[in-house]
């Protein structure tokens, strides 16, 4: 094989890795009609994001760090879920909108 033709070849694989593995930001992805990050849905409640095709990554209940009160933490809990790329937290898993919801986008 000649040095040219070997040169090619790797510009040629090198460019594929590039569209597969790349790091640019969303609008730049979504330009090249690559995947870009979901934004999360703002008025869903718990129930619909748990029976929503595609289903979901993860889902249970965690402590979040509460303001303070007389010198005593509070740690209230939230019902988390985790839906294509999205974090959504409730007061409770029958809530009817989400306390807070936001992307993963640019999380390592």
């Amino acid at each position: 094989a000649s040095v040219e033709g070997m040169d090619r070849q790797l510009k040629e694989e090198g460019e594929s890795w590039k569209r597969e593995l790349d790091l640019d930001n969303g609008s730049t992805m979504a330009a090249r009609g690559q995947e870009q990050w979901p934004v999360p849905m703002r008025a869903i409640g718990a129930q619909n994001l748990l029976t929503m095709p595609g289903g979901i990554t993860q889902s249970g209940y965690l402590h979040k760090k509460g303001a303070s009160q007389w010198k005593i933490m509070k740690w209230p809990l939230r019902y988390v879920i985790i839906q294509k790329g999205c974090i959504y937290y409730f007061k409770s898993s029958t809530a009817a909108i989400p306390q807070g919801a936001f992307s993963l986008n640019g999380y390592n």
